[in-house]
């Protein structure tokens, strides 16, 4: 750490915090996310830039969780666990 400078960050200035960005800056792994308030449930979406794949999680507010999967981010398939998605 006593060898890192302010200049060897600079790379992490360019990383966008864009949900569509899709630019994986040679990673291995690469993933995007962004969550949302309904009236009644946090609705959590994850996209993995590798695979091109999309997880979902509903939260409910009343304890009552929902996981889905999916390949283009729009048509949902229930699962049980988000290592099925990915």
């Amino acid at each position: 750490m006593n060898n890192i400078t302010a200049s060897d960050l600079n790379i992490f200035n360019f990383i966008s915090t864009d949900f569509s960005d899709t630019s994986i800056h040679s990673a291995n792994s690469a993933w995007r996310s962004y969550t949302i308030q309904e009236a009644d449930r946090s609705v959590n979406i994850t996209r993995d830039l590798i695979s091109k794949k999309f997880h979902k999680s509903d939260d409910y507010f009343n304890g009552i969780n929902k996981e889905y999967c999916s390949d283009d981010g729009n048509n949902w398939t229930p699962t049980n666990n988000i290592n099925n998605c990915f």
